[in-house]
Order: structure tokens, then C-alpha cells, then sequence
């Protein structure tokens, strides 16, 4: 356990320095691009196409995070409808949220009932049956082991 926190803390924390690094190159071109309109200099142009070159790398990046995720089965080379692959991933997943649970005679809606149960049944699934009665059979073995010592 103490290895999938640390996983995790990991993964949060390079998720927000990508969040902020692109916040920043965002920022970059919008200033470049205003900059370049008022004063298109070599300089300014090439600094320009450099953040929009980073800027497409980072949206290819999530475009193909979203393929993975979302379990397509094709994708061409050079298409990038990520639209339909967000849309796709969000479908899967709710394909697998349950949103209510049949309990007997009672039906379970919010998330923290359903999650008791779920915890209550693997519990009881990985618990050796209890025997309720006893049955002739099983006291007559009893007696007999018994009085064998």
C-alpha cells in the first residue's frame, strides 16, 4: 500500500506541473501573438512558433492519453478528433459506474451504500461458510473423535 500512495502522490503531482507548464506556454503565446502583431521581428516569430510547436505536442499527448483510455480499437496517423475519443472514454466509464444496486428487497441509489455493500459481500465471499446446524452425521464424528483419545 504504501507504494501505490506514493505512485499516486507521484502522478498528482507531475499532472499539476504539466497543468501549470502549459497555463504558461498559453500565456506565452498569447503575449507572443500580440507582440508579433504589433511587431512581427525574427526573433519574435521564431520564440512564437516554438511555443505553438510545445503547445501541439502537449495536446497530442492528452489526444493520445485519450485513445488509450477510451479503448479504440483504430486510429489513423495524423487524425486528431479528440472530441470523439473524450466522448468515448466518458461512455466506457460510465458503462462500468454502477448507479443502483438491488439488495434482497431494498434498492440501494447513493454511492456510499453501494460501496458498503460491495465491501460487505467480497468480505462474506472470501469467508469460509458457517455450518448453521449440526446434522446427526457430524455430531456422531464429533463423539467419536473424541472418546478415540
Amino acid at each position: 500500500m504504501e507504494i501505490r500512495s506514493f505512485t499516486i502522490c507521484y502522478c498528482k503531482q507531475i499532472a499539476k506541473n504539466k497543468k501549470n507548464e502549459e497555463a504558461v506556454l498559453q500565456q506565452q503565446f498569447s503575449s507572443l501573438h500580440k507582440l508579433m502583431c504589433a511587431n512581427p521581428g525574427q526573433e519574435t516569430i521564431a520564440k512564437f512558433y516554438e511555443v505553438k510547436l510545445k503547445l501541439e505536442q502537449i495536446s497530442m499527448h492528452k489526444t493520445e492519453g485519450a485513445m488509450i483510455r477510451s479503448k479504440a480499437r483504430w486510429c489513423e496517423q495524423g487524425e486528431r478528433s479528440t472530441r470523439y475519443f473524450f466522448n468515448l472514454e466518458k461512455r466506457n466509464r460510465s458503462n462500468n459506474y454502477i448507479t443502483k444496486l438491488k439488495v434482497y428487497d431494498s434498492t440501494l441509489v447513493t454511492p456510499t451504500e453501494i460501496l458498503k455493500e460491495k465491501l460487505r459481500y467480497y468480505q462474506n465471499l472470501t469467508l469460509p461458510p458457517v455450518q448453521t446446524q449440526m446434522t446427526p452425521v457430524s455430531i456422531s464424528s464429533l463423539k467419536a473423535r473424541l472418546f478415540q483419545n
